[in-house]
């Protein structure tokens, strides 16, 4: 009979564990990045429209290049990004070359390419078919469009999340426009934002009435083993 009454407890915790365990998931809370957007003062970068945009983004046979860097507000590292996106109007070139692409960069000097386009040869000619495709797209997904730095080796962007760089802190997100050279031709992009959400800690309040729930938690054990050990005695 006590070993009834005591598994029949385990069972019970466990339960109500496995229940705290499912709703934790709820306690993070996914941020949508404020910030500022740079040309990095680079004279060689063709992009306009800063500090706010709309920005244009071209890029022709010298080759040229353009890109928007937005430097994030907030602290997040790589592993907690779960969004990141871009709004925009391709004009001219699609994709080709290797551009568009987004660059997120690290504190410790590492970067993943995402690359934006069909892969795995990244080209889309017809601009109209490729903005309504490719804006607003969320990248952070199970497609094969990410590498380390200039590696030409594409994996998930969550693969590289789950590795070795995945705690380190994002210092900037590049979204880059150097493809006119391609035969696609002279590129024209205009940008109207950036996106890129993260999963962000739970707030110290959070915590607190997490803390409260495991003591709840801890007082219903006390009292279940009580209450076994009157039913034993009995």
């Amino acid at each position: 009979m006590n070993r009834i009454i005591r598994a029949s407890a385990r069972a019970s915790l466990l339960a109500a564990a496995l229940t705290l365990v499912a709703a934790l998931p709820a306690f993070a809370t996914v941020v949508t990045a404020t910030g500022t957007y740079s040309n990095d003062a680079d004279a060689g970068n063709m992009a306009s429209g800063f500090p706010n945009g709309p920005f244009s983004l071209t890029s022709n046979a010298t080759p040229t290049y353009s890109y928007v860097d937005f430097i994030p507000n907030q602290t997040f590292s790589l592993n907690n990004i779960v969004g990141m996106s871009a709004n925009f109007t391709d004009i001219s070139g699609g994709a080709d070359g290797g551009s568009p692409r987004f660059v997120v960069q690290l504190q410790n000097g590492n970067f993943y390419t995402t690359y934006v386009g069909t892969p795995p040869s990244f080209n889309d000619n017809n601009p109209a078919a490729f903005t309504t495709a490719y804006s607003n797209f969320n990248f952070v997904n199970a497609t094969n469009d990410t590498g380390f730095e200039n590696s030409g080796t594409y994996k998930t962007f969550a693969s590289f999340q789950s590795g070795s760089d995945g705690s380190q802190i994002v210092t900037d997100v590049f979204f880059i426009v150097d493809g006119g050279w391609a035969a696609n031709g002279p590129q024209a992009l205009t940008l109207n934002s950036l996106s890129v959400q993260f999963l962000a800690a739970p707030e110290p309040a959070t915590w607190t009435m997490l803390a409260a729930a495991l003591g709840l938690l801890g007082l219903l054990v006390a009292r279940r083993r009580r209450n076994a050990g009157g039913l034993v005695a009995a």
